[in-house]
């Protein structure tokens, strides 16, 4: 009888870390899904930034202007 209550209670504690293991994992794919969100915003602003310089500068050169030279970089 006490070897059964005591297979209970590792069935139970194996269930209970099955449980918490599932739960880090699943928090883990929510947080590793938010920065790859967060990367594809700022590509994408990157890319709206580079578009904007590239229409700036042909503008500018169209009206014999100029547009200072920048340069992207992440911080």
């Amino acid at each position: 009888m006490e070897l059964e209550a005591r297979r209970k209670v590792e069935e139970e504690e194996a269930r209970v870390a099955s449980e918490a293991a599932r739960l880090l994992q699943a928090q883990a794919e929510k947080e590793r899904a938010k920065l790859i969100e967060q990367e594809a915003r700022f590509r994408e602003q990157l890319e709206q930034e580079r578009r904007d310089h590239e229409l700036a500068l042909r503008l500018a050169q169209e009206s014999n202007g100029q547009v200072e030279d920048i340069t992207l970089s992440r911080s």
